[in-house]
Parts: C-alpha cells; structure tokens; sequence
C-alpha cells in the first residue's frame, strides 16, 4: 500500500440513480451519516466530476429516503472526487475510508 492510500473500510450504502456510479448516495462511516450528491450539469451535458457532501447525525439506511437526505441536522462537508469513491456493488457497500480521507473543503 502507497503512503496516500488508506485501507478499505467497506460500509453498507442505499442509493438513488445511476450513471456509471450511483449518483446520491447515503452511507454511515464511524457513526456519522454522510449524505453525496453529484448532479446532472444541463450547460454541459454531463454528470459532475464531484459529489458534494453533507454529514450529520446517523439514521437507520433503510428508513425513508426523505429523512435519509432531509436537511434537518447535516451540515455541509465538502466534495468528494467520484473517482476517489470505491463501490463494492455486488455487496452494496463503499469504502468508508476512502470517503472521508478524498473530502476537499472548496469546489
């Protein structure tokens, strides 16, 4: 392992679409709720290259999707790289690990 790599920490993830990866996503890493987003750019025609972040308390993931990703009690976190999520689909899980070290502050 590089000095810049962090070991896989694989969490369990609920999602809403999909292009290529999924495209919202919320996780549970070390008891905080991380909730992604990387939405559809129309100027550009493309998905964006990043996922904005927000983390608040944990919730069940499989509660309903609107308290899941409701605003009450996230705060933003940053962007993530999608490139720097890993997926595990076939388990349904992400690499924790490489979510909270890929978080930037700035766009």
């Amino acid at each position: 392992m590089d000095a810049g790599e962090t070991r896989a920490t694989w969490v369990p993830y609920v999602h809403r679409g999909y292009h290529d990866v999924p495209r919202h996503v919320v996780a549970i890493v070390d008891g905080i709720r991380y909730v992604l987003a990387c939405e559809f750019d129309d100027a550009r025609d493309e998905y964006d290259d990043r996922y904005q972040v927000w983390r608040g308390a944990a919730a069940p993931l499989d509660g309903p999707w609107e308290i899941l990703t409701g605003p009450a009690g996230l705060a933003p976190a940053g962007w993530l790289a999608v490139a720097a999520l890993r997926f595990d689909h076939k388990r349904k899980r992400l690499d924790g690990a490489a979510l909270v070290a890929g978080l930037t502050a700035g766009r």
